[in-house]
């Protein structure tokens, strides 16, 4: 789909109103409980600091809306009139589910020090130092921006190894332990993969709802593009990062950036075994 663009002045001016680090923001699919086998989905924004406002579904901002369980992938339709929640989803059968979510790519552009400040905060040093060897650390900072969402739903008891499986989002966070097993004070493994290749040494955010900000708890995948996390606290749990790339022989714009946000819900400690996914 063509990239939405945002009048620049609009947005110039909405971002010099505020501070430097409020431009970056998540969202995050957000499920409810299961209640005759559907749940109310929901879309919320994360402003850094706390979960704001909530997204209703507009078709125009969607690549692909669809979930996978144990029978394979469907797509999903979302609200039409576009009010909150982002959609109701049915169709919930004992076992794991992921609901996932492609948005269209947004071009944007932002003052000097807006998007200095965001590549500081979100860890991605590289791209600064880019910038910087370009002699663009006083040039705005002109971007295309998707977001990679999804969220794991896990009905009834007995797994089926869902949790486990990679849904080909462009930037995504894969699980190699079973996230509907996931219980405080175990360490999982994760890999990042964006377009299929492992993403080594960049930064990862886990963070539990109540944190302070996103960045509260921060990991690094290794050589392999993996990390291992201890899970800290129950609760609804997000993995999220963006990963930020120099677009060579664009017009529009200067940079592409992936935002991926997976949520997890985390059980109290002792709540059933773990479970590791199948190798391979």
């Amino acid at each position: 789909m063509t990239p939405v663009s945002i009048p620049r002045t609009v947005l110039v001016l909405a971002l010099l109103a505020l501070p430097a680090l409020a431009s970056a923001h998540d969202f995050l699919l957000w499920p409810g409980d299961v209640e005759h086998d559907a749940l109310a989905l929901r879309l919320l924004v994360h402003d850094g600091h706390a979960l704001g406002d909530e997204r209703g579904f507009r078709r125009e901002h969607v690549s692909r809306f669809f979930a996978e369980d144990a029978h394979g992938q469907r797509e999903l339709e979302g609200r039409e009139e576009g009010a909150p929640p982002f959609a109701q989803v049915s169709g919930l059968v004992p076992g794991g589910h992921w609901l996932a979510v492609d948005r269209v790519a947004i071009d944007i552009e932002l003052a000097p020090q807006v998007f200095n400040g965001y590549l500081d905060h979100e860890g991605l040093d590289a791209a600064l130092a880019e910038r910087q060897r370009r002699g663009e650390g006083d040039a705005p900072g002109r971007e295309r921006y998707a977001r990679h969402l999804k969220a794991f739903v896990q009905v009834g008891a007995e797994g089926d190894g869902v949790g486990c499986r990679r849904l080909r989002q462009e930037l995504e966070v894969v699980f190699h332990d079973d996230p509907a097993r996931f219980a405080v004070g175990r360490t999982v493994e994760v890999e990042l993969l964006e377009l299929g290749s492992p993403v080594a040494d960049h930064p990862l955010d886990i963070w539990v709802e109540g944190d302070p900000d996103v960045h509260a708890h921060r990991v690094r995948t290794d050589g392999r593009g993996r990390a291992r996390v201890t899970l800290r606290r129950p609760g609804r749990t997000v993995f999220r990062t963006v990963s930020m790339k120099r677009c060579e022989g664009c017009d529009a714009v200067d940079w592409t950036s992936r935002w991926t946000a997976a949520t997890v819900d985390v059980a109290p400690m002792g709540s059933g075994a773990p479970r590791a996914c199948p190798q391979g």
